[in-house]
């Protein structure tokens, strides 16, 4: 909400957004398991939830990068 509220302000580098999430999952204040169910949940109809999702784009891409190298790492151990 305090996203769509500002408009969506961008860095040079990064939008707001990108960055807000990255550094939630950095910090592990937010699950992983909690992004994917925010961005599956089609019912939810939040103010700038459509521009959220598609200013975090490139967070789960590399999100879901990730979850692949974890578990190619779990496989290895085995």
């Amino acid at each position: 909400m305090f996203a769509h509220e500002k408009g969506f302000p961008k860095t040079e580098k990064d939008n707001m957004v990108q960055t807000l999430f990255t550094l939630l999952n950095i910090k592990e204040i937010c699950d992983e398991d909690a992004y994917a169910e925010w961005k599956d949940d089609v019912d939810d109809a939040t103010p700038g939830r459509k521009e959220t999702i598609v200013q975090t784009l490139k967070f789960f891409e590399w999100l879901e990068a990730e979850e692949e190298e974890d578990e190619d790492e779990d496989e290895d151990d085995d």
